[in-house]
C-alpha cells in the first residue's frame, strides 16, 4: 500500500496558504498522508499552532512561507511514497498477542494516551494544554 502519488504531488504543489482557513486546510490535505510520514504531526505543529481558537492569526509572509516549505519537503521525502502505513487492524485478536506497532501522536504528561489490551485500542483521558509537547512513539 502506497500514498497516491497525486496527493502527494498536490501537497507539493500547493500555494503558500495565506489566511487561517487556508492553513487550515493544508493541514486538512497533510492529514491524508500522516499514514505514511513518521513525525508529520511534529512537523505541522508550527501551522496548528497558528490557527488555535481565541487566537489572532498573525504570520508574517517570510515565517509562513518557511513552515509551509518545510511540511512540503518532509512530505516530499523520497522515503514517504514507499513507506507502509501502520495498519490498525495488526491487533491479533486470535492469539490474543499484544505485539503490535504502534505511531501514535501522544503528549509527554499524559497517562496512558493509548494502550493495547484486550480489545484492540483503549484510550486513556488526555487533558490537552498547548504547553505540552508532542511527540511520535514507535514500539
Amino acid at each position: 500500500m502506497r500514498a497516491d502519488p497525486n496527493k502527494v504531488s498536490a501537497v507539493t504543489k500547493i500555494a503558500v496558504p495565506h489566511t487561517k482557513g487556508g492553513v487550515q486546510r493544508f493541514i486538512g490535505i497533510c492529514n491524508y498522508l500522516s499514514a505514511y510520514a513518521p513525525n508529520l504531526s511534529a512537523v505541522i505543529k508550527p501551522l496548528r499552532m497558528l490557527t488555535q481558537d481565541g487566537s489572532d492569526f498573525i504570520c508574517h509572509p517570510h515565517n509562513r512561507m518557511h513552515l509551509t516549505r518545510q511540511v512540503k519537503s518532509d512530505i516530499a521525502l523520497k522515503e514517504l511514497q514507499h513507506k507502509k502505513p501502520v495498519s490498525k487492524n495488526s491487533y491479533d485478536q486470535t492469539t490474543g498477542s499484544q505485539q503490535m506497532p504502534l505511531d501514535v501522536d501522544t503528549y509527554v504528561y499524559a497517562k496512558h494516551p493509548l494502550r493495547p489490551r484486550g480489545d484492540p485500542w483503549t484510550y486513556g483521558k488526555v487533558v490537552r494544554n498547548p504547553g505540552y509537547r508532542s511527540y511520535t512513539i514507535q514500539t
